[in-house]
């Protein structure tokens, strides 16, 4: 996976310059309020969504970002999209239950392969995983020592049975 950090810096360049805003004057002077924190916002959202796919989440919410930064909605998820625009950030295709239980998508890094997204096993998880197959495996191998070494037996009595036989046929 490459974790490199995105340059996210100068002038803000979706949505004609504009964080977006619906045709209120209040939202507009947000989006003018908020267009200097613009490129922190962006770097910092695409930092923890890094963290929480690096750490085993395959990604981050943004119901998650919004509870890790303790900022609003209106402020985490137009930052997100913009991340998307940007090819920063992608729909990992997995989702997450929010506190109200509504799924959620879970974001993570738009360069992620198919094999590091979603929710992703631990390494502990992976050894679990792996040791109880050896053990599995060491099973069936122990098993068919077992029915080899009872094969072999009867090839052994087969084989002297046949000898005598043969023994009694000469005389």
């Amino acid at each position: 996976m490459n974790s490199e950090k995105p340059v996210i810096d100068g002038d803000y360049d979706l949505y004609n310059g504009t964080p977006p805003y619906v045709e209120q004057d209040t939202s507009l002077i947000s989006a003018e309020e908020i267009k200097p924190h613009v490129n922190k916002l962006q770097f910092d959202i695409w930092h923890f969504i890094r963290y929480m796919q690096v750490h085993g989440k395959g990604g981050a919410t943004c119901c998650e970002v919004e509870e890790y930064y303790r900022m609003k909605h209106q402020t985490i998820s137009p930052r997100i999209r913009e991340l998307k625009i940007k090819g920063l950030v992608k729909d990992s295709g997995h989702r997450r239950k929010t506190e109200s239980g509504r799924p959620a998508i879970v974001w993570c890094l738009a360069n992620t392969p198919p094999e590091h997204m979603g929710v992703h096993e631990s390494l502990r998880d992976k050894a679990a995983r792996l040791a109880n197959t050896v053990v599995a495996l060491k099973k069936q191998l122990d098993e068919a020592d077992e029915v080899i070494a009872k094969l072999l037996n009867k090839v052994k009595r087969l084989e002297k049975k046949i000898s005598r036989n043969a023994e009694k046929s000469l005389f």
